[in-house]
């Protein structure tokens, strides 16, 4: 996997104003669209529409990424796949979102040595979470199974872009 690409915008919210989000969000989805077409991955994975545990970053950078597909038409050139905890997976911490398991239709295995490299680089990064906070989520990361379950985003297809169905 290369390198990340940091894309530079400021935080889209509208504290900063209604008219920055605005121009913060069509510049996002600019530059994610260019990113598209200069990467073209074989898949996308992101946090659901619930931002992972409600994060408002999370929910705008999952939000532009769906929007972009569905208005480009590339839900099915660029699988994309939101991360799917489970509810066991959560017990303990009632701010993550869970998904029921009927719609998780994709695991991503990982080793020992996987788990301590990513929060090694984790730790490389400014972030919200103090040096101990980091320590203690690496110890508890490391009593769980080494899984991360995904839930495919589809939708339907309408052919000449008539609905089969009136609600």
């Amino acid at each position: 996997i290369p390198p990340p690409i940091f894309l530079s915008i400021d935080r889209l919210d509208t504290k900063n104003g209604v008219r920055s989000y605005l121009n913060g969000r069509k510049s996002f989805l600019e530059l994610l669209s260019h990113q598209l077409s200069v990467l073209k991955p074989d898949v996308l994975l992101t946090f659901g529409p619930d931002g992972e545990y409600g994060h408002p970053e999370h929910i705008v950078v999952s939000a532009g990424l769906t929007e972009l597909l569905l208005r480009d038409g590339l839900v099915d050139k660029y699988p994309l796949y939101y991360i799917a905890w489970q509810r066991e997976q959560v017990l303990d911490d009632n701010t993550l979102s869970f998904v029921d398991p009927r719609y998780v239709g994709a695991l991503a295995h990982f080793t020992e040595d996987d788990e301590k490299k990513s929060f090694k680089a984790g730790s490389c990064y400014q972030t919200q979470f103090t040096q101990e906070q980091m320590t203690e989520m690496a110890s508890e990361a490391s009593k769980a199974e080494n899984i991360v379950r995904f839930r495919r985003f589809r939708t339907d297809e309408f052919s000449g872009g008539t609905p089969r169905e009136k609600l």
